[in-house]
């Protein structure tokens, strides 16, 4: 094994160090090994000067930041090619010393160990990646995909690899971690090593100053013997020269070691600098990190602004739409001002036509008196006829009087009559609707649950039904009964294509049932899955406003619903758009039998019905609440600020319209026919802008087409 750099002292980094060298900045890790330059004529006293050949780099280091290696230390640890198990085994002691052919090792394999036996040790080199060839006893079949593992097979048939000395390991070696005793140990050692390095340095210089001045006592005792041939006075002046010499010399050595302190003085001062500098970077790396913080914070309060700008921005908007309706509401003021004028012309116009006729009529007047002296004669003998006729009317009073009272008495048994008409034909009605209970099946699927019961899946004569059925906790009382029967006379009486249609009902002494169609779901249950477009809102909203217009002019007396709800509106199936229908006829009454009673869910009721006082407009308001809810996707609570929840509304047609609805005044709402216009009428236009697109769009194809041929 050839000795490279055996001619020259080697040493170990401990540390991790930045140079800047030629305006570079060069990065050495600790574990590298470096080798002395004796070619530097001078380095100042605690550093040495080292030379990285790979690199081409000569750097002076604190002698206490490395540590002299023997020649077979560093043989030893140049063959552990990572740097940090370099300096691991560094600080352990050298692992192979003694590693030569025929060696006992365990090798490492991909992450495990197998017993092998050293073949090849081959040379170690500071610049070339060292590697040791192995035999493994057993397991002859192993894969290994390791980039840095080579396998053969040798004559016997056994494994042979080639690897790194950091993936050996003695079969005599402990693997377990020292302690922290036998670490702080190891440290006390390192430092201990460098210490006596150091001072072995300073006893070669000594020695080195203790052999120049021995050799110039030699030349000093040469020069005696010589002039101990010679004359008296060529000794003399020979021994002047010599003790002037002696003396220069002696000169020269102050002057070194002068030299040497002050250079150990800047070295002092050096090193202040150092600890001043880290300090300083330490402090700006807490103003970086400050101002880190700062720009946290005003990013934060930029994202703020930048929210608050687009807020303000909405608001310019909505004023700006609002700014634009009043120039049109002026404009129109305007226009009728004008028309007044106008007005204000003709009738002046008029008034001085009825100034000319005026005075015609004064003319004709005098004519008139005249003739009135002739009419005085003639209307006395009108008050002789009228005193004639007096008589007579009186006589006609009395028979009118005795014909009022006839009439009265044929009024009160014509009433009679009617209501023993309607007590004989509301049995017939009922039994109508009246259906037997054994032709229905209920099932174990629960659809919902109303004020008086819960509503399930069940089948009727073969057809999937939605059957009600009153609670019977604790009792059925007179109360719900009576509930009951007067929901199944309402439904019986609504026929409408946006009402839920009424099969009939059972009316036996168990509990009662209502039978119904069965839709597919619930506007409440569509909701909660996700948001409904345009079109789907105004389509189910038509069908809702459709079903309460009904109910509304329904005649001799409106009925009015007053239990509108998400919950309470069912949907279907219609091609590929829901349809909506109502549904839950529990609180419906008609006007002219109840002013007084409670509602339906409290966020839809309108403000009046608090007082127990309620009308259609009352449904308007509770239709207003259910638009807001489709168009918002949530459920408004009756304590949130409605105009707040109506300024999130997109559209700006439905945000005007539900803002008409929720009028505290019901006089002011709309009337449920003009809610009906107003949503056909933005249908129909979002449908001619629909048709305008497909025919604009079109048009843009044909002329693309065009060009293109």
């Amino acid at each position: 094994m050839s000795r490279l750099g055996s001619e020259s002292t080697k040493y170990i980094l401990l540390k991790h160090k930045m140079f800047n060298l030629e305006m570079q900045c060069e990065v050495f890790q600790r574990g590298q090994i470096f080798v002395e330059d004796l070619d530097v004529p001078y380095s100042p006293s605690g550093f040495i000067t080292l030379n990285d050949k790979s690199r081409g780099v000569k750097f002076q280091c604190p002698a206490e930041d490395t540590a002299r290696l023997t020649y077979e230390d560093a043989e030893n640890l140049m063959r552990i090619v990572s740097l940090e198990n370099r300096y691991k085994a560094f600080k352990e002691g050298s692992r192979f010393k003694n590693l030569e052919a025929g060696s006992k090792v365990f090798v490492e394999v991909n992450g495990r160990e197998f017993p092998g036996v050293v073949k090849v040790v081959s040379q170690s080199c500071i610049y070339s990646e060292p590697m040791v060839e192995v035999e493994i006893e057993e397991y002859s079949s192993i894969v290994m995909t390791s980039e840095r593992t080579m396998l053969r097979q040798s004559s016997n048939g056994n494994i042979v690899v080639n690897v790194s000395f950091d993936k050996l390991r003695s079969r005599y070696e402990s693997r377990r971690n020292p302690p922290a005793w036998e670490e702080r140990l190891l440290e006390a050692l390192v430092e201990q090593k460098y210490n006596a390095h150091s001072l072995e340095k300073r006893l070669i210089s000594l020695e080195e100053t203790l052999a120049v001045q021995h050799q110039a006592y030699e030349n000093v005792r040469e020069c005696l013997r010589v002039l101990t041939q010679l004359d008296l006075k060529e000794k003399e002046k020979d021994l002047a020269n010599s003790e002037q010499i002696s003396d220069e010399f002696e000169k020269e050595l102050t002057i070194e070691q002068k030299i040497n302190k002050e250079l150990e003085l800047k070295l002092n001062e050096l090193q202040r600098k150092l600890a001043s500098e880290q300090e300083a970077k330490k402090e700006a790396d807490h103003r970086f990190e400050l101002s880190k913080q700062r720009v946290q914070e005003l990013e934060v309060t930029l994202a703020e602004e930048r929210h608050g700008h687009e807020q303000t921005k909405k608001n310019v908007k909505e004023s700006s739409e609002k700014i634009d309706k009043l120039n049109i509401n002026l404009t129109s003021t305007v226009k009728a001002l004008e028309e007044k004028e106008k007005h204000l012309i003709r009738i002046r116009q008029i008034s001085a036509a009825f100034e000319k006729k005026l005075v015609t009529e004064q003319e004709t007047a005098k004519e008139v008196e005249k003739h009135h002296q002739r009419n005085e004669d003639k209307s006395n003998e009108l008050q002789r006829k009228l005193a004639y006729e007096q008589k007579a009317r009186e006589e006609a009073d009395k028979r009118l009087e005795i014909c009022q009272k006839t009439s009265k008495e044929l009024e009160t048994t014509l009433a009679e009559t009617q209501k023993l008409v309607k007590k004989r034909q509301e049995p017939d009605n009922e039994c109508e609707w009246i259906l037997n209970r054994e032709e229905i099946q209920l099932t174990e699927e629960k659809l919902g649950s109303g004020t008086f019961g819960t509503v399930c899946k069940g089948i009727f004569r073969g057809t999937p039904v939605a059957v009600k059925q009153v609670s019977v906790k604790p009792r059925i009382t007179e109360y719900n009964i009576e509930n009951f029967r007067r929901e199944m006379k309402m439904a019986s009486r609504c026929r409408h294509p946006c009402m839920l249609q009424f099969i009939g009902a059972t009316s036996d002494d168990q509990s009662l049932l209502l039978l119904t169609e069965l839709l597919d779901t619930s506007l409440k249950a569509v909701l909660l899955d996700r948001a409904l477009n345009l079109v789907e809102i105004i389509t189910i909203a038509m069908d809702v406003a459709k079903g309460l217009n009904y109910l509304h002019l329904t005649r001799p007396h409106p009925i009015v619903h007053r239990d509108i709800s998400s919950g309470n509106v069912l949907l279907w199936k219609h091609g590929q758009s829901w349809r909506g229908k109502i549904s839950d006829y529990g609180n419906a009454v008609l006007m002219n039998y109840a002013k007084t009673g409670s509602g339906g869910a409290i966020s839809y009721l309108a403000p009046e019905m608090n007082n127990k006082r309620f009308s259609p407009k009352s449904d308007v308001y509770s239709f207003g609440v259910l638009l807001l809810e489709m168009c918002l996707r949530e459920e408004p609570s009756c304590l949130d600020d409605r105009d707040e929840l109506i300024c999130l509304v997109e559209d700006g047609e439905l945000r005007s319209l539900i803002r008409s609805c929720l009028q505290q005044e019901p006089t002011q709402r709309p009337s449920m026919d003009k809610v009906l216009d107003v949503l056909t009428d933005q249908l129909s236009n979002y449908y001619i802008t629909f048709i305008f697109l497909c025919f604009y769009c079109y048009a843009m194809v044909e002329a693309n087409v065009g060009t293109v041929n």
